[in-house]
């Protein structure tokens, strides 16, 4: 959806700029470029609004929501423009609420959350930096995040297990699409621990740059029917609450169920572990299945691809495996069901297992 531009015949048009000398809120509703306002308009924003945000920072307290109430031919904007971003610093939570809502060009300090009931709420070009909580945590229907910078979240000195995004339970039909999430205290991505099933469910996560994060890129706990494209994911290292994997699928024991998860087509490279399945066991419903399609894993430490649990369908097809220290490794447990197929490994180190590239060691291996 393309961004308006101002029109100050437009009763439903704000400008918005605290830095220009002849800023008021005084018998000024809408603002100008002469004369623009100091404050944002108070909501709820009613479809078609557009306010255009200039300037510095805009202290906004604690906890606020903004509302907008768009319409898929009048959506609302919340747009800020200039560089550098327009700040919106809060001590709270920014909730976003409403339909067809863009929020766009802002910087906030805070974790963003998407209300329950939202469809269509839109965080785009947007970065979202130095938040103590996890950061961005889409719910409703029809989230989207794109285009957006999101780092530096939670303690990394002491790190205390904070995500730079998060889909809560209620989420379906999130797009999680060209954005760069690096330095969280926890995970790049990751949803949802002890959630009822199904989670958060139909999510695309696509043409991100995920890295350098403390634990994982990935990590999914409860959730149904997640696709993970054509990513890019690096430089993730053990730490003491990590094994250093980039891509996670399942559960510490908490009966997450992580079911028809797909990892297509990513470039997995420079992790001390490349993907880890481990959801099979947990819960009564039972995870699964795991497709692990095309993906590009190198200059992986340990196991490029890892089976930490029983059962579970795992298909592994059509991935190139280079420079790690074993292709595929399932040790110790039972009922392993794995069909792997079409896979180019080469260069396997083969430090650990007496060198062997595959390590199987199930009781009962189904295909």
């Amino acid at each position: 959806t393309a961004t308006p531009t101002f029109n100050s015949g437009n009763s439903l048009h704000y400008y918005v700029d605290n830095t220009h000398p002849a800023a008021t809120d005084t018998g000024n509703p809408n603002g100008s470029l002469a004369t623009p306002r100091l404050t944002l308009p108070a909501g709820p924003w009613a479809a078609g609004t557009y306010i255009e945000v200039h300037g510095g920072s805009y202290s906004l307290g604690a906890a606020l929501t903004f509302t907008g109430n768009g319409t898929a031919a009048s959506p609302v904007f919340l747009s800020g423009k200039g560089t550098p971003r327009p700040v919106l610093s809060h001590s709270g939570t920014l909730t976003l609420a409403g339909s067809f809502f863009v929020t766009e060009g802002i910087d906030t300090n805070e974790r963003v959350f998407w209300d329950a009931a939202s469809n269509f709420v839109v965080l785009r070009n947007c970065e979202v930096r130095d938040a103590a909580q996890s950061a961005v945590r889409p719910n409703g229907t029809n989230g989207i995040v794109y285009n957006s910078t999101i780092h530096n979240i939670g303690n990394l000195v002491t790190p205390d297990d904070k995500h730079g995004v998060t889909c809560l339970a209620g989420a379906n039909g999130v797009w999680i699409v060209d954005n760069d999430i690096y330095d969280c205290s926890g995970d790049g991505i990751q949803f949802l621990h002890a959630a009822a099933e199904p989670g958060p469910r139909n999510i695309y996560i696509g043409r991100n740059t995920i890295h350098n994060n403390i634990e994982n890129g990935v990590d999914f706990k409860t959730c149904s029917g997640v696709i993970v494209s054509q990513n890019e994911l690096y430089n993730h290292r053990i730490a003491a609450t990590s094994d250093g994997t980039s891509v996670l699928i399942g559960s510490n024991g908490l009966d997450d169920q992580a079911v028809n998860v797909w990892i297509i087509f990513n470039n997995i490279h420079d992790n001390d572990g490349g993907i880890r399945v481990e959801s099979a066991a947990n819960g009564t419903g039972g995870g699964g299945p795991a497709y692990l399609i095309g993906n590009v894993i190198r200059d992986t430490a340990n196991a490029a691809i890892k089976l930490d649990k029983d059962g579970l369908p795992v298909y592994i097809v059509n991935n190139t495996v280079e420079n790690a220290d074993r292709f595929l490794e399932q040790s110790f447990q039972q009922n392993l069901d794995i069909a792997a197929f079409d896979n180019i490994v080469v260069g396997m180190t083969g430090l650990d297992f007496s060198g062997h590239d595959v390590q199987v060691e199930a009781q009962t291996v189904a295909n």
